[in-house]
């Protein structure tokens, strides 16, 4: 089991790392800056989505801040200003 959470893991960012430098270093240099300034934003957000979902089947995300927030709004004691930077 641990053997395949490493594999995914690895495959999953040797993939993210690929298409960064792709997008990031090779468009550019072959002159479709523009492109990949105007995509930039959507990949990168397509990135995180790919990536919770991945962290999700593996075992979780988002438990702990969510656990955190709750403690804290739950007596009072930090402002909810503060407590939505956690998300």
């Amino acid at each position: 089991m641990l053997r395949s959470r490493y594999r995914r893991i690895t495959f999953f960012f040797a993939r993210v790392f690929i298409g960064l430098i792709f997008w990031e270093l090779v468009l550019p240099f072959l002159r479709f800056r523009n492109l990949t300034t105007r995509t930039r934003k959507d990949r990168l957000r397509k990135i995180a989505v790919q990536f919770r979902s991945l962290a999700t089947d593996m075992g979780g995300v988002g438990s702990h801040h969510k656990s955190v927030s709750e403690k804290y709004l739950g007596n009072g004691t930090v402002p909810l200003g503060i407590c939505n930077r956690l998300y």
